[in-house]
This record gives structure tokens, C-alpha cells and sequence, in this order.
């Protein structure tokens, strides 16, 4: 079987090889690589030095809306509800454009509130980008597990919290709404993926929320789930990893790097 994939892998290459010389650097630049959000240099030397050379409007929240309706990132829910988006590498790189663009809008105006709830989910955003797209061991390991967590969309959507759950005043109220919320994650991904994703989702949770909320938690707590779906029962599939192969080669996002990964991948599944 890993002779087959290889042999197939060996016809694609050798369709895009023409454009193998500058797979590379691209890859790197859109996938792997993309420039730190500018929003986390708001109050250091950056708006400093932009300010000081000129004097910048408020952002428009208006605007900030746009970007935010866009990125589907209405509340925390939202943005890690991205992760079972149909397309892992399609869903990496439109976060990827959405962020660019808010980059270079945040250049044009001054954020007057940091603690504004618009504000804060971008910057949900891009923590989700930053774990789970941008870091490689994270991205490899969420990737085994994708294909299951994407059947859960809907399974998902009943675990949203009260509507403005972020912003309550009251610290034990903000807690409490994001321990529930976690949990229910947590045991609907374990029932359906098993223990080890629904661990990784939690993970994933816990960067972007704690990106977007003024609160600290304790969310360390892990609920029971009776009837987990053992490991060795979780379907992976070696499909989607040629699928990805194609996309990647067809989009010019390879390189001998994630060649010789891909091949490692087919071969001990």
C-alpha cells in the first residue's frame, strides 16, 4: 500500500516539479511563516513610532466588524468552531489572508481601548492562527485528528455560551461560562474522537480564550466522560493526506522538507 501512494506521489511531483524552485520560499511566507500580528505591537514601539510621525484616527468599529463578520469570529465559540471548517490547509490560509488584511487596516488608525470585544477576538484570531496553523507540532498533530473533529461542526454549536459571556463583570460569572463551555467541547470531542483530541481541542481553547478575555481562569479541571471512543477506534484516513499533497502542489506550497514528511506520514499509517 505505501508502494501505491508512492508511486503516486512520484506522478504529481513530477507534474508541478517546474515550479519546485520557488515552492520554498512561498510555502514558507503564506503557510508556515506569516508575519507576527501587528496588533500585539500596538502599545510598544511600533504605534509608537507611527504616531509620533503622524497622527492616526480611531479605528472605526464599524470596520472592525467587517473584519471580524469575515472572519466568522462573532465570539470565542466562533473562532475555534474554524477548526472544522471542511479544508484544514484552505482554512489556514484564508485566516491567514483575513489577518493580513486587519494587519494593514490597524495601520491606518489608532486603537483607543485594548480591551475593546472587537479588538480582543482579533486577537482570538490570531492566537488560533499562531497554534494551530503556524506551529508545527501542533498543526502535524491536530491533522491526525482533523477529519473526526470536522464531523462535530454542528455537535459544537450547542455548546455556545450566553450571548456577551466575555464581558460579564462579574469574574466568577466570566469563569464559570468558560469552564461549561470547555467542558462541553471536551466531552462531545472525546465521545467521537477519543481522549487524546478532545485534549487538543481543550488546548486550543484555552489559547484563544484566555487571548480574548480580561479574566484569568482556572480551567485545568478535567470533566469525566464515561464512554470516550477508544484510540485505536478513531478513523484516519490516507485520502485526505493526498488531497492535501495535491492542493499543496497545485498551490506551489511544497518543498523537499514536507516531501520527505508526507512520505514518512503514508508509509507508517
Amino acid at each position: 500500500m505505501c508502494f501505491l501512494y508512492l508511486i503516486q506521489y512520484i506522478l504529481l511531483f513530477t507534474l508541478f516539479s517546474s515550479g519546485n524552485a520557488v515552492v520554498h520560499h512561498h510555502y514558507k511566507q503564506v503557510v508556515l511563516h506569516r508575519p507576527q500580528f501587528m496588533l500585539r505591537e500596538v502599545a510598544t514601539s511600533h504605534s509608537l513610532i507611527v504616531r509620533e510621525a503622524k497622527t492616526l484616527q480611531p479605528c472605526n468599529e464599524d470596520d472592525l466588524m467587517v473584519y471580524l463578520a469575515e472572519m466568522q469570529a462573532i465570539n470565542p465559540e466562533s473562532i475555534i468552531n474554524l477548526c472544522t471548517q471542511d479544508d484544514f490547509l484552505t482554512m489556514c490560509l484564508q485566516v491567514s489572508d483575513s489577518l493580513d488584511k486587519v494587519d494593514k487596516f490597524l495601520q491606518t488608525c489608532e486603537v483607543i481601548n485594548e480591551k475593546d470585544l472587537y479588538v480582543q477576538l482579533i486577537k482570538g484570531v490570531d492566537k488560533f492562527y499562531d497554534y494551530l496553523c503556524n506551529t508545527t507540532s501542533n498543526r502535524e498533530a491536530f491533522q491526525k485528528y482533523f477529519y473526526c473533529i470536522r464531523t462535530l461542526r454542528e455537535e459544537y454549536e450547542s455548546c455556545a455560551g450566553p450571548a456577551d459571556w466575555t464581558e460579564y463583570k462579574d469574574r466568577t460569572m466570566v469563569c464559570e461560562a468558560y469552564q461549561e463551555i470547555v467542558d462541553c467541547y471536551y466531552i462531545k470531542t472525546a465521545k467521537i474522537c477519543g481522549l487524546n483530541a478532545a485534549k487538543m481541542i481543550k488546548e486550543l481553547m484555552r489559547n484563544v480564550i484566555n487571548a480574548i478575555i480580561v479574566t484569568t481562569c482556572d480551567v485545568s479541571a478535567v470533566p469525566y466522560v464515561a464512554d470516550p471512543m477508544p484510540e485505536s477506534e478513531v478513523v484516519e484516513s490516507r485520502a485526505p493526506f493526498l488531497m492535501w499533497l495535491i492542493r499543496c502542489l497545485s498551490l506551489k506550497l511544497w518543498n523537499q522538507e514536507q516531501t520527505e514528511r508526507f512520505v514518512s506520514l503514508i508509509c507508517l499509517r
